[in-house]
């Protein structure tokens, strides 16, 4: 009885000391929309990154504004996908104004760093999203979207030396926008931006995620999309773990996570330029692939957002203009010539954009394309 009784006291001195040990979160997959309001109660800042045009991460923006939720919280939204010089248009449009569709696009086609402009109708449709919730608010709780592209007058840029330098220095623009408009004044903000500015390092200066990182330690929560592995069977391997989560699902925290190592197990790779032959490339080039591939597999982000397998992943369709609107259709051939050398082919144009939905893997060049 005695031992029995010492057995059972050493047995309940264990349990006490693992209940007083300091706690580890595990990586927990809770609804997507609820995980980012969530993050909201901690930091300022929440960023997600953008796979630009794929649908699914489009139509995740246009669900998360919906919930009732957001507003009530947040009333900024600071996004890559719209032209600074027309803030006032935009501003007047989400209050409900009636607003000229010619002068409404120049809000996401008079961008600097898109090429040649924004044409994903996701982003078109998150825009009257917003509206339409807006319309439900008194105005002083109602959403307002910033445009966080600097200015520009198209019609005076002729050449690439003319453009590049507000394209390379854009982020420095969202950076002062976020200081002067959240920052400054104590409020709150989801910015939904490419992936490749909330990186350590990059083509831009300065990057906006590491930039506001510095200025304001602890106040920006990044989110960094999954949409698959280079390699079928790590797409396999990932999400194997996802079965019983739901869709859509915010991993968090990643940093340091059972998950995140599956998401870096050898020979899974993410970005496009490592499932080419590298033998070839230099070493720096390789380096950076590297980097990048950490970065898109989120080992810098606070969370994974998941939104369904690999192979649902698609490819918003191209805003009608292009091909109903014949003088916007050579306009942006002229801005795609000026941004990379060569104008928009018409038959190349539909053909890479087929009235079908793409997988998104065929569309970043990954694998074969799958039509669904």
């Amino acid at each position: 009885m005695r031992a029995r009784a010492m057995g059972l006291t050493f047995a309940l001195a264990c349990a006490l000391i693992w209940l007083s040990a300091p706690a580890r979160a595990a990586p927990a997959a809770a609804p997507a929309i609820d995980g980012v309001l969530q993050a909201f109660n901690d930091h300022p800042l929440v960023a997600i990154g953008d796979n630009h045009v794929m649908a699914e991460e489009e139509a995740f923006y246009i669900a998360l504004v919906r919930d009732p939720r957001f507003a009530a919280s947040v009333q900024d939204i600071v996004v890559e996908f719209g032209a600074g010089g027309h803030q006032a248009i935009m501003d007047s449009y989400l209050n409900g104004e009636a607003v000229p569709y010619d002068q409404l696009r120049l809000t996401w086609s008079d961008t600097v760093g898109w090429i040649p402009t924004v044409n994903g109708t996701g982003y078109i449709a998150f825009f009257a999203a917003v509206r339409a919730v807006n319309m439900h608010l008194p105005p002083d709780k109602r959403v307002r979207v910033w445009l966080g592209q600097p200015p520009i007058d198209w019609s005076t840029i002729h050449s690439r030396a003319e453009q590049r330098p507000l394209s390379v220095g854009r982020d420095g623009y969202a950076v002062d926008l976020v200081e002067r408009e959240i920052m400054a004044k104590g409020r709150k903000a989801l910015l939904i931006w490419g992936q490749a500015h909330f990186a350590d390092a990059g083509v831009f200066s300065p990057t906006l995620g590491p930039a506001l990182r510095a200025a304001h330690p602890g106040s920006l929560y990044y989110v960094s999309p999954y949409f698959g592995f280079n390699e079928k069977a790590c797409d396999a391997a990932f999400e194997d773990r996802a079965v019983h989560w739901p869709t859509p699902a915010l991993i968090a925290p990643l940093k340091a996570s059972a998950t995140l190592k599956v998401m870096r197990r050898p020979g899974c790779t993410i970005d496009p330029g490592l499932a080419q032959d590298t033998k070839a490339m230099k070493p720096e080039q390789v380096a950076a692939l590297r980097a990048n591939d950490d970065h898109l597999a989120g080992v810098d982000a606070d969370a994974l957002l998941y939104l369904g397998k690999e192979a649902t992943m698609t490819v918003s369709p191209v805003d009608p203009a292009f091909y109903l609107d014949g003088a916007y259709f050579k306009e942006m051939s002229r801005r795609n010539e000026i941004m990379i050398g060569k104008p928009l082919d018409w038959a190349g144009f539909v053909a890479a954009n087929p009235p079908v939905v793409e997988n998104f893997d065929a569309h970043i060049g990954r694998r074969s394309t799958r039509l669904h």
